[in-house]
């Protein structure tokens, strides 16, 4: 019952761009799931949003507290 979307490191986004939708093409054609790559303004911007309800985070301990501690 959720909707995901994968931000990526803008270090990976040859693969965001290209790779993951190829891969994942029927969730993405359902609307199951999108990507987008960015930084901390594209990051907040999702964290910020009013309907996102969950985060899963995997990276960086920095990226962790800034969305956690602001």
């Amino acid at each position: 019952g959720n909707v995901c979307i994968y931000k990526s490191n803008p270090v990976n986004a040859h693969l965001t761009d290209a790779i993951y939708p190829l891969v994942l093409h029927r969730l993405v054609d359902e609307g199951y799931i999108g990507f987008v790559s960015g930084g901390v303004e594209t990051g907040t911007v999702i964290c910020n949003h009013p309907k996102v309800d969950t985060l899963h985070m995997v990276g960086a301990c920095g990226t962790y507290d800034r969305i956690v501690w602001g």
